[in-house]
């Protein structure tokens, strides 16, 4: 009765482990397809720009930066740059879009990782700037945040 006690705890105590390995690994791979969608957009915005010469702004007509990302994503749709519009794998985060004013041309792409640890520096690949001293934005090295950007398209 005992050896069985012992098997059955050591059964538990594996079965434990992998699953939360498991959840570890399901986390990056919807990190993995969050920064996949956003490289789809970003050669999408290129395609975009090529062909008009301008970035699609949305600053009149929505409030929220998910917004204007999901209507720039329909509008990529709608010219056929892109087959779909990216939804996010899970409800943890968002895609955002950031159109840059001024005589800054580009534009901001967002989306907050979660199997990456908030750092200053981002995951390989973001793009982090100095936005100015105290500046909190989503992609600033004064921010830590596990926010994953594409910034500065063009």
């Amino acid at each position: 009765m005992i050896e069985l006690l012992v098997v059955v705890a050591i059964i538990s105590l594996l079965s434990s482990v992998v699953f939360a390995s498991l959840n570890t690994a399901r986390a990056k791979a919807r990190d993995a397809r969050r920064i996949s969608d956003l490289k789809q957009v970003q050669t999408a915005l290129f395609l975009y720009y090529d062909k008009y010469g301008f970035f699609p702004n949305y600053s009149g007509q929505t409030t929220t930066h998910t917004q204007k990302f999901n209507l720039m994503a329909q509008d990529l749709v709608d010219d056929g740059f892109l087959s779909a519009v990216p939804a996010p794998p899970s409800s943890y985060s968002t895609y955002q879009y950031y159109l840059y004013g001024g005589s800054t041309l580009g534009a901001l792409l967002v989306t907050n990782l979660e199997a990456y640890p908030n750092s200053s520096t981002g995951y390989p690949g973001s793009c982090r700037y100095n936005w100015g001293v105290g500046a909190s934005n989503w992609c600033s090295i004064n921010h830590v945040t596990s926010y994953y950007c594409l910034c500065n398209l063009y």
